[in-house]
Parts: C-alpha cells; structure tokens; sequence
C-alpha cells in the first residue's frame, strides 16, 4: 500500500482540510526556511512510519504537492496522537532546548555534527523526558534533556516552582566503582508552561577504560522554591526514567600549550579541560573571569562568566580540601555557547598564552 494509500485510510478528506487550516498557519509569525520546512515534515513522517524521499520533500509529482505533504503530516499527527485532548508535545520547541543552554544556533550545529538526538527516553502517567544531546570529551559528559508535563496535573507540577528533575549520580560512580565522578552541576530552564528543560554536567577523572551507565532521573521536592536545591534521598522523589551517560568522547577538540607556564589545554566547542589547574577562576570576582580566543581569520571573543555554564576543580583522590590551587590538579569547564574550537589559534587565561 503506498503512502497516499495508507493516508487516505486514517484519515478522510474533510477532517484533513479542517486541520490543514490550522496547520498552515502554525508558527506563520516565525521565519523559516525550506529547508526547515522540508526537515520538519520529514522528522513528523517518519514518526509516523512514513518514508520521506527527495522527491516527496521537494517535487511537486502531479496533484500530489506540498499541499498533500502537508496534509500527510498532519494526518500523521493525528495518527500518532502527536495532536489532541491533553497532548502538549507538539508546542515544545525542542532544538529551542539546546539553543536555551548552548547559544542561538547551537541546534543546528549539533545536527551537522550528528550530535542531536531527540529521542523520547521515558514517558510516565503525567510526564515526557527527551533526551535532546549528550557531548562528552572524555572527562565530561554533558546531558540536555526536556522535561514536559503531558496533563495538567503534570504541567502544574512544573510550573509550581518546587519540583526538579535530580539525575541520580550513584549510577554513575557504581559503574565506575566509585573513583570517576567529581563533581555534577544540574541546571534548569523554563521553556514554557507545563515545560522545562535540564542540563546534567558531569565532570570526572579521565577514565582508563570506556564507561557508560543508564543515569536514573528523579522529580524531587526542592528545598528552596525557585531553587534546584535538594537534600536528601533522590528515591524519595518520582523516578521518571534514565538518561544515557558515556565517558566515550563524541567530539573533537584542540591541544593548545602555554608558552612560558607549559600546561596543556584542550579546547571543544562547547568546553574546556585540561589535567593541570588552570586559573580561569583566579579572583573572587567572579566579572573577572575570561577566556580571551583568538581565531585563525584574525578575529577574537571573549568568554566571560555569563558564557560559563560550569566550572569545577579537583584535587589528588585523597585530597579533600581544595582551597589551595597546589592542590587542584585539574580543570573541567563547560561553556554556555558554543564556539568553533578548530578555528581557534591561541586563548589566553589569567595572563597566560596558550597556543597551538
């Protein structure tokens, strides 16, 4: 049965051009380009079941136009009840969620790198969680996932101001036997009503060998309301599912070596690491704190605080007191925007060139 066929099967005439109003104009107050349009259609289609070849996405064959493409996508909607009473899913902007923690346009620049996922990871009784990106360098692990309440019981639970989505960092260190993580910072935007969006830095020893672990995610009351603050027992809270965890690097980053210190730097696109202590944090102002870029066309930018997602230090395993850089052993630094690493010559922290 082709596709016209098995649209024409769930989906009558009438019901489609009543819901192609709608449709047609879903989102007309905001630019976008064909090539959106054609990625978009494709995405719905093929949750549905549905190929989509070149020539559906951008020939008109006879009768069978955009107009039918669209109508096709719409009953796909219905179909998988993507569009009804009590379904939200449709209103997330989802690549809205990794450009919220990663900078306008870092979406994109995911897809072209193979680095956006989007797939559904768990759905309970009154939630969704998908699983948007996970980037890891080897010694950290980035995780941006989208939290949607999918009734209004769910939705209301979220907008409240006190519940969180806690990733369960126990997994994490029992798959590495307890001698991987050392720090985790969990942040937590509002995307929309009934909507948030979490981001899980995890930051560690590199490891010897690859690790990965199902990292379980819980809905926990926070201490503080506003405040993704929690103590205590995790299982306390609601266990929504799992996100993946992997020490397995994904992304490609540059060496760059300090010209009168000799510490090494690796620089990606969305984070900074080196084994040595690197002073980015060197005043207790923390407006002072930079990374200053140079780029190979002459160019430069500047990483203030406002573009540091997270900062962390470590000391020796049996150091326990970090107050002392002599005892800080390492670096782990992840950027709220992402930049080009391989286009980068030189950066310079606290007076110190590092160079290529």
């Amino acid at each position: 049965m082709n596709e016209q066929k098995k649209t024409e099967n769930i989906f009558d005439e009438e019901a489609a051009e009543l819901l192609l109003e709608e449709f047609e104009e879903f989102g007309s107050d905001a630019p976008i380009t064909d090539e959106e349009q054609s990625r978009i259609l494709s995405s719905v289609m093929r949750k549905a079941g549905f190929d989509m070849n070149e020539t559906m996405t951008t020939k008109k064959t006879g009768k069978h136009g955009k107009r039918f493409i669209t109508l096709m996508a719409a009953a796909a909607l219905l179909g998988t009840g993507a569009l009804g009473a009590g379904a939200y899913g449709i209103y997330v902007n989802h690549r809205q969620s990794v450009d919220s923690y990663l900078g306008e346009g870092a979406a994109d620049t995911l897809e072209q790198q193979g680095l956006l996922d989007g797939s559904e990871t768990a759905v309970s009784e009154h939630y969704k969680i998908t699983q948007e990106t996970v980037l890891s360098t080897g010694n950290i692990t980035s995780i941006i996932v989208t939290v949607e309440g999918i009734d209004e019981e769910g939705r209301a639970a979220l907008d409240s101001g006190y519940k969180y989505l806690f990733a369960d960092t126990e997994d994490v260190q029992k798959a590495s036997e307890k001698r991987l993580l050392e720090y985790c910072s969990n942040n937590w935007q509002q995307q929309g009503e009934g909507c948030v969006v979490c981001m899980f830095n995890f930051e560690y020893r590199t490891p010897d060998s690859p690790v990965t672990a199902e990292v379980g995610l819980y809905l926990c009351d926070s201490d503080e309301p506003g405040k993704p603050y929690f103590v205590g027992d995790l299982t306390d809270g609601e266990y929504l599912g799992k996100a993946d965890f992997t020490t397995v690097p994904n992304v490609e980053g540059v060496t760059l070596t300090g010209e009168t210190n000799g510490k090494t730097i690796s620089l990606y696109d969305f984070a900074l690491t080196s084994n040595e202590y690197i002073p980015i944090d060197n005043t207790n102002d923390s407006s002072e704190w930079y990374i200053e870029i140079e780029n190979s066309d002459g160019s430069s930018d500047r990483l203030t605080i406002d573009d540091i997602n997270s900062l962390g230090h470590a000391g020796h395993e049996e150091v326990t007191e970090l107050t002392d850089p002599k005892t800080q052993t390492n670096t782990r630094a992840v950027f709220s925007r992402l930049i080009n690493a391989e286009e980068v010559t030189a950066v310079t922290i606290d007076g110190e060139r590092y160079v290529r």
